[in-house]
């Protein structure tokens, strides 16, 4: 079902929703499809631009335009506009589904705006944000921090307030913030701080493949299942999602893809290894080298970008 953004209704109670680019769509494709084996009678819905709908609307039950003026990570800001669930999970588009997502809803239910995250009153976000600034400009002595989580639950419609808030940072972000690099994560945790709202602390919920210890990360998308010993506590893991953020892994990640476009009836493609290689390349190489390169040519460092 394909529905406009500015004049769609709820649909249904519980819901996923994604968004894409030209750059991840595939990516989004595969996590649809995650969701698919994991909680088969579960609605799912995709904002993007006009050319992408055309190539997602098979696999997602609502196709929603997205907003045109907007860019990268302000997208994110909007889901109260996108999202045509009265309750909703958020996922980024390079995440995995492995478990049922159920008792997500029935524990995170009644929160209007939560994501798995923590409390902090110093450093610097991988964004540059000065998070210790931060609480000084808006009186709180901790920040909510979300960093890397690539997930959120809202629900209608309390969950205007929070974003209503979050877009006003956004617009006045030097109010807030010191500079350093946009970011939703962000915005988004000053939002919660100032608004009182708790992150939720869901063991076994989200997980990173940089959080295995080296050598114990297995998933298999088709069983499917992922577990691993985590590097800082020991601890055996299941986790009900992955985010495959950074490029994270992506030989493993892209064959999971791959895996589930073969079990859709689609023929067999090794284009799964070129995008792999790609993305090997970029973080292990070209990543690493321009950083380097920064700090011998005293380039701007990430965190100091304009807003």
């Amino acid at each position: 079902m394909h529905l406009d953004s500015r004049t769609y209704n709820e649909q249904a109670e519980f819901g996923v929703l994604t968004l894409a680019t030209k750059d991840d769509y595939r990516k989004a494709i595969g996590l649809v499809q995650s969701v698919r084996k994991t909680n088969s009678s579960l609605p799912t819905a995709i904002a993007c631009s006009k050319w992408i709908a055309d190539k997602v609307s098979y696999y997602f039950d609502y196709v929603i335009d997205e907003y045109s003026e907007l860019k990268g990570f302000q997208h994110k800001l909007y889901l109260d506009y996108y999202s045509p669930f009265k309750n909703t999970l958020f996922l980024d588009a390079d995440v995995l589904i492995f478990r049922d997502l159920g008792h997500i809803f029935d524990e995170w239910r009644g929160h209007y705006y939560t994501a798995q995250g923590n409390y902090v009153k110093t450093g610097y976000s991988s964004f540059g944000l000065d998070r210790a600034l931060v609480l000084k400009k808006i009186n709180k002595k901790r920040l909510v921090c979300l960093g890397g989580a690539g997930h959120a639950y809202f629900e209608k419609p309390n969950c205007a307030e929070v974003f209503n808030l979050a877009r006003s940072i956004m617009n006045n972000y030097a109010h807030y913030a010191n500079k350093c690099k946009f970011a939703d994560e962000d915005v988004m945790g000053i939002a919660m701080t100032m608004l009182n709202l708790p992150p939720m602390d869901t063991k076994g919920f989200w997980a990173r493949h940089m959080h295995a210890k080296p050598g114990t990360f297995q998933a298999d998308a088709l069983k499917p299942q992922c577990s691993f010993v985590d590097r800082v506590t020991g601890e055996y893991v299941n986790p009900v999602m992955v985010h495959f953020a950074c490029l994270d892994s992506p030989f493993l990640y892209h064959s999971c893809l791959e895996k589930l476009r073969r079990e859709s009836g689609l023929h067999p493609s090794f284009l799964w290894l070129r995008d792999a290689s790609i993305e090997f390349y970029k973080k292990e190489l070209f990543w690493k080298i321009k950083k380097i390169l920064r700090s011998f040519c005293c380039w701007p460092k990430q965190g100091s970008s304009k807003n």
